[in-house]
């Protein structure tokens, strides 16, 4: 009598078990919440809305623990709050934010270690760009509208959400040769189990970017489509599928000029071999390092060219250099006070600031203190971004008194950057970057 009744709890449990994206809703029939299963398990994005449409927060799961950023949000779309978690546990920065979008308060975490904490001042003169109201209705309306289209009453989706497809996407070697990026639209039918039974592309993009994205499709389980009554049933689903190289690729000319060529150079189109110092002026200082797989590219500035950075906005100054797993002190030529930022690149891939340089010092505000004290020199930061661009963690290399180190880590944490993009996919990055602490 007891195994049957076991037998029977087990069939109930498996027959009402969560599985695919289960919503809630206010009693005027909008989204409350909206979770995702796999097995009764939370795996993928967790959403809660307010009742005007716009997001509470959001976290996403991995297996049933919380991986990620968790985001919450003020009624009226600002951030409130951004926690980094790595397997439950907190790492990496934090971020508290004032109604009126000002950053409030930065708190560093280690393997859950409340390591330390930035407060700022309430400034009431701030007010929030338009881009700052990430949780806004219309934003969230305007990211998901051309993502799926299908035939059914609830459309399938890619468990993981479209970025599940774009990490399986192996970039095509010509595509990415010249530069090659856009979108391709294709259909996949999609069975009443969420396995993906056959595609075909409506809009091509070339190169081998089509064939690419089908069989990143194929290869992507989803939660499948559902009928008015919540039935699961077949679909045919319409996606949108991205290739971003992430950077555009520029072709420099070997001719006399005085540009500083700072920006990145493509090792699939150059060799740093063909790239030789301009008669008449100081070598660019393009150097191998022994034992290290990939080349080192440093860009040594003249006088001249310093002083025409201090007027141009241009999108410069960065450096990229590969270093070794294992720790090695680089040589660096002490130097006076450098005019503008520095950015310095210690992964295979390097993230940028979105404006550039010059975005990074606007957003450098230098305490009175240190001003009336009459200091300056640098600030050096180490700077861990991750593969969407957000800052995870800070560091202070180099620091110095009476506030500087604390104005530099929140100049860091204002900037918006360009994740780093290794062969086709978005990856994390770490930075080194120098701020000059001059007036």
């Amino acid at each position: 009598m007891n195994k049957l009744l076991l037998t029977y709890l087990l069939l109930v449990v498996s027959v009402f078990a969560q599985n695919g994206i289960i919503k809630s809703y206010y009693p005027n029939g909008k989204v409350h919440t909206q979770e995702s299963y796999v097995d009764d398990v939370k795996d993928g994005a967790f959403y809660t809305y307010y009742e005007n449409g716009n997001l509470a927060e959001e976290k996403n799961f991995s297996s049933g623990v919380l991986n990620g950023w968790i985001r919450t949000f003020y009624e009226s779309g600002l951030l409130r709050e951004e926690v980094y978690v790595e397997n439950g546990i907190r790492n990496g920065v934090d971020k508290l934010y004032y109604g009126n979008g000002a950053l409030a308060q930065v708190r560093s975490y280690k393997n859950g270690k409340l390591i330390k904490i930035i407060k700022l001042d309430y400034d009431s003169t701030y007010v929030a760009p338009a881009d700052a109201f990430v949780g806004s209705n219309q934003k969230i309306i305007n990211k998901k509208s051309d993502e799926i289209i299908c035939n059914v009453f609830e459309c399938p989706v890619p468990i993981g959400g479209m970025a599940s497809i774009e990490r399986k996407i192996v970039y095509p070697k010509h595509a990415k040769l010249y530069g090659l990026e856009g979108d391709v639209l294709l259909i996949a039918k999609i069975d009443s189990s969420g396995k993906v039974v056959s595609t075909k592309v409506l809009k091509k993009l070339g190169l081998g970017c089509d064939e690419a994205a089908e069989k990143a499709v194929k290869e992507t389980r989803f939660f499948p489509g559902k009928d008015k009554n919540g039935k699961t049933v077949e679909a045919l689903a319409t996606l949108k599928v991205n290739f971003s190289l992430g950077r555009k690729k520029h072709l420099v000319s070997a001719k006399k000029t005085t540009r500083d060529f700072s920006e990145f150079v493509s090792n699939e189109i150059y060799d740093n071999k063909k790239i030789s110092p301009v008669s008449g002026e100081k070598s660019s200082g393009i150097k191998k390092e022994k034992g290290i797989l990939n080349k080192v590219t440093e860009v040594k500035k003249t006088a001249r060219q310093e002083k025409a950075e201090e007027i141009s906005s241009q999108e410069n100054e960065v450096v990229q250099t590969f270093v070794k797993s294992k720790k090695k002190k680089l040589n660096v030529r002490k130097s006076s006070i450098p005019a503008q930022p520095r950015i310095t690149c210690l992964s295979s891939a390097c993230a940028t600031p979105v404006g550039g340089v010059a975005a990074l010092q606007k957003q450098f505000k230098i305490p009175k203190r240190v001003i009336e004290k009459g200091i300056k020199g640098v600030v050096v930061i180490q700077v861990s971004i991750d593969k969407y661009g957000y800052v995870k963690d800070t560091k202070i290399i180099k620091g110095l008194p009476y506030g500087a180190n604390d104005a530099a880590e929140v100049a860091v944490l204002y900037t918006a950057f360009k994740p780093a993009i290794e062969n086709g996919e978005r990856v994390g990055a770490l930075l080194e970057i120098t701020l000059p602490v001059k007036y």
